[in-house]
């Protein structure tokens, strides 16, 4: 069962660890997109890339904005959180990258308690 995206920063944010430089302000849906397609999309894809893979793991895939948006406080929770994805850092996703996914869902929370229009920007 996911957590909600509110609970999760509720109860963990701030992390303690220092952003990635201008992460805080502006950390967006492009780069935590950009952060997926280079750490998470070789399983977490419709047609996965890593050998062995059928589909995305427990149908979390990352193919689209939409489910980007959708599964952001599972990814945060298991990037920023548990840091248990990817396994055993297999992509190498460094400490910069997991701060700038934690700064967007704070960030998308903030627009989702002020139910701005933004809330995918």
């Amino acid at each position: 069962m996911a957590v909600p995206v509110a609970a999760l920063v509720y109860f963990t944010l701030p992390s303690g660890r220092p952003a990635a430089e201008g992460a805080v302000s502006t950390a967006n849906i492009r780069q935590v997109r950009d952060i997926g397609a280079r750490r998470c999309q070789q399983c977490h894809m419709a047609m996965p890339k890593f050998s062995g893979l059928a589909g995305a793991p427990l149908g979390i895939g990352f193919d689209s904005r939409e489910q980007v948006l959708e599964y952001a406080g599972r990814m945060y929770e298991m990037t920023a959180i548990t840091r248990t994805m990817p396994p055993d850092n297999g992509t190498q996703i460094t400490e910069d990258e997991r701060q700038i996914i934690a700064q967007w869902i704070a960030r998308l929370q903030y627009f989702l308690d002020k139910e701005s229009p933004a809330v995918g920007q």
